[in-house]
């Protein structure tokens, strides 16, 4: 009978953190709060992964190629991707804008859901080692203002920053607009650890001691 119970306990809600792609409770501020670590931005660190795109400007429709780097040893095995208005006084500097396509047979990175929009960010599906990729950007039908890509990229559950940008997309027909980049979140809320380091031991040690 205890070793069923200690294997039900990891099935209860809460107790393991999401293990294949961020849930959409993050969409906001593209924090993965269920690692229970800090980013290491949040202490300096500069991030060894970039984003780049190769184009400067966007019209509406527009497809924007957009590349995923790392630079050598390092390799990703987690990312969420969305692209942000370049304008933090925003009412929707918080919402992602266009949508995400990736190359054919694709197997790291699909495009998810985000703010109930189709394809507005783009996510890992799997936790292979990734040191680069491929994706591309649709600009939506209307111009939003000038934009920018932003990333979370996770080396482990542990090692991970956020506020990874690209280079502004700028919008052809407001040239004269200066565009911003708005930092999210880098830190656990109230500096707490993961529900998985304080919640599992303390069921396992409650289950235990019920059979003593």
């Amino acid at each position: 009978m205890m070793p069923i119970c200690i294997l039900t306990l990891f099935g209860l809600p809460g107790v393991v953190s999401f293990a294949m792609g961020p849930p959409l409770s993050a969409c906001t501020d593209m924090f993965p709060g269920g690692h229970g670590f800090d980013a290491q931005n949040a202490n300096g660190s500069l991030p060894p992964f970039f984003i780049t795109v190769n184009s400067t400007t966007y019209r509406p429709g527009d497809i924007i190629q957009v590349f995923l780097n790392s630079t050598a040893p390092w390799f990703f095995e987690g990312v969420f991707i969305q692209a942000r208005r370049a304008k933090c006084n925003s009412p929707m500097r918080d919402s992602p804008v266009g949508t995400f396509k990736t190359m054919p047979n694709e197997d790291f990175v699909n495009p998810i859901d985000c703010s109930g929009i189709t394809a507005s960010a783009l996510a890992h599906y799997s936790h292979n080692h990734i040191s680069n990729r491929i994706i591309y950007w649709i600009a939506p039908s209307q111009s939003v203002g000038h934009i920018y890509l932003r990333g979370t990229f996770a080396r482990n559950k542990r090692i991970f920053w956020t506020n990874v940008f690209s280079s502004f997309i700028r919008d052809s027909s407001i040239p004269d607009q200066t565009p911003e980049k708005c930092e999210v979140q880098s830190r656990m809320t109230g500096g707490s650890r993961s529900t998985l380091m304080i919640t599992f031991p303390l069921l396992f040690l409650t289950v235990l001691f019920s059979f003593i």
